[in-house]
């Protein structure tokens, strides 16, 4: 019996040792280690090819080598199977989550009120609030000889709300009625072609209509269209960037409104955290940040030095 425990025992530890996963991950594997551990885990593949990228840029460098070359397949795989494992994370987020809002979570009514003095103080000092915008029709130009359209322009109502207006420069943008209640992504409020600028350096005192060659883009969509179908079919806004009123010359840099507070009227989610670092805690984490530091945390526990590895990974991508 005791010479039978004995095998047994010599024959686990020979076949741990020659398991490939314990290998450290600076040393490849064989084409027949490969095939044997991903026929177990079809997932080894990609995890993988990920090490043979580390290997020929991260591990490139000796002093990586000395610090995280000893790490073997097995344990990096288990330490990266914790981050994915919600028996292990859910517990951390419950917590860190409780802990977040009551540190932190309080400034719903901060965030209301500072939203709406901005928004009032824009109302009230706006560039819109000196010219009243509207679409009034659409007017076409066209070829002499064969009757098609050769140029489409807006005609924009303009109409002075404090004074006589001696310069006006305004965008403005276009988007269908099917689309008009869908949050506009920063790219493409950046990028898009069915926007325009306009410019009038003609004064006037009373409403005046005045046209706008659209771009290319604008002009194969509107070139077949009536104003009818357009105001049945389209919206459009108008953002004013400068104005000359009474011989006062106004931009939007005269607005004193903080950047940060221009970006979350535009993109509220996007900028909340900020605008609550900058207005009321400049201390304030946010909620990914401070969930992410406790898995974190928690996962530097499990395994030092697989968490300073992939750390050390990451911040050499980023250089």
């Amino acid at each position: 019996m005791k010479k039978f425990i004995y095998s047994a025992i010599m024959i686990i530890l020979f076949a741990g040792c020659n398991n490939p996963l314990n290998k450290p991950i600076v040393e490849p594997l064989t084409v027949e280690e490969l095939r044997s551990v991903s026929k177990k885990d079809t997932s080894f593949i990609e995890f993988y090819e990920q090490i043979q990228n580390f290997r020929q840029s991260f591990f490139d460098e000796d002093i990586n080598q000395v610090k995280y070359g000893d790490i073997s397949y097995k344990q990096l795989q288990k330490y990266i199977a914790y981050r994915t494992d919600s028996t292990f994370t859910k517990p951390i987020i419950e917590k860190s989550t409780a802990d977040w809002n009551e540190k932190y979570g309080n400034y719903e009514h901060e965030l209301d009120s500072l939203k709406n003095y901005w928004q009032n103080y824009l109302e009230e000092n706006s560039l819109m609030s000196y010219v009243a915008i509207e679409f009034d029709h659409i007017d076409k130009d066209y070829y002499s000889y064969n009757n098609e359209v050769k140029n489409v322009n807006l005609a924009l109502r303009l109409t002075p709300l404090k004074g006589t207006i001696q310069q006006i420069s305004f965008t403005y943008k276009i988007k269908s009625k099917l689309r008009s209640d869908e949050s506009e992504s920063i790219y493409s409020s950046i990028y898009d072609d069915n926007r325009g600028s306009c410019i009038t350096t003609s004064p006037f005192s009373t409403s005046v209509v005045r046209y706008w060659e659209v771009n290319y883009t604008l002009e194969k969509t509107l070139k077949y269209l009536s104003t009818a179908e357009f105001n049945r079919d389209y919206n459009i806004t108008f953002e004013v960037s400068k104005i000359r009123v009474n011989n006062n010359n106004i931009s939007e840099d005269d607005l004193l409104v903080p950047s940060v507070m221009e970006d979350y009227l535009k993109y509220p989610s996007l900028y909340e955290d900020d605008v609550i670092k900058y207005f009321f805690n400049p201390d304030y984490i946010s909620y990914w940040e401070y969930t992410s530091k406790a898995i974190d945390n928690e996962l530097r526990i499990k395994d030092e030095k697989c968490y300073n590895f992939i750390k050390a990974v990451y911040d050499s991508d980023e250089d």
